[in-house]
């Protein structure tokens, strides 16, 4: 003996399609409700009572739906909310960084600016010097020129003298003597004996050919003479003997 059982099971539909004839046990959503064919629908709508049995209604799914919409809405609320606090948190972040590297710059601004000001002044205190030293020099130098020329004039003067006694007819004595270092030397002055000098004498001095600087240097001059002796006094300190040449006419 045959039996035709026909279905025994439920087939979901994903959707319900209009003018579709669904058979016995075929389950539909429609509408937000799910809805199971009694027999053939004739392509009844699933609200038709005669055709349909309605499992859930449509108020169950919405809500359920609702209910699923408002929880996805709220994670995207605080999503949205933690991602607006996340960026309000890295932008305080950076504008704190921001200012702190502001800072650091105008630090290192000022630093600079305090070099530059103590370069200048160095290169001003410094060029003061220069010019200090340039003008030391020349005044040295034209106080040399003066000295020598000075000297110049006195030695052309002495040989104008010598000159004059050789065709006088007088008597000459020439010597040879030394002039010690700063330690002999008294008040700047230094007296020393010259045999055949009278405080009548007229006495030639010269300094030797090698100390011919040294006796520049030193600025030394005859300044007296007496009875055997020359007084000589210096400006600069003799740190090296000095040899003079001494002529006297009588």
């Amino acid at each position: 003996m045959n039996y035709k059982l026909g279905r025994v099971g439920i087939v979901v539909h994903d959707a319900f399609i209009a003018g579709t004839d669904y058979e016995a046990l075929d389950m539909v959503p429609y509408e937000g409700g799910l809805y199971i064919a009694k027999g053939t629908t004739d392509g009844s709508l699933p609200t038709d009572t005669e055709c349909w049995v309605q499992v859930v209604p449509p108020t169950v799914a919405k809500d359920y739906v609702d209910e699923k919409d408002n929880a996805l809405g709220e994670r995207i609320t605080t999503l949205n909310q933690d991602m607006e606090d996340g960026l309000a948190t890295t932008k305080t972040y950076v504008d704190t960084q921001d200012a702190a590297l502001g800072e650091r710059v105008a630090d290192v601004e000022d630093a600079l600016a305090t070099t530059k000001t103590y370069v200048d002044t160095q290169d001003a205190a410094l060029s003061g010097r220069i010019n200090a030293l340039n003008q030391a020099m020349d005044n040295g130098l034209a106080t040399t020129k003066t000295y020598v020329d000075t000297q110049d004039a006195a030695l052309a003067a002495q040989i104008a003298s010598l000159n004059q006694a050789v065709q006088n007819g007088l008597a000459f004595d020439s010597k040879t003597i030394t002039l010690p270092t700063t330690s002999s030397w008294s008040s700047y002055q230094y007296n020393i004996a010259v045999p055949g000098v009278t405080p009548t004498s007229t006495v030639w001095v010269s300094p030797d050919a090698n100390s011919f600087i040294n006796y520049s240097q030193y600025r030394i001059r005859c300044i007296a003479q007496g009875n055997g002796t020359l007084t000589f006094r210096y400006e600069n300190s003799p740190t090296v003997a000095t040899v003079v040449n001494v002529v006297i006419a009588n």
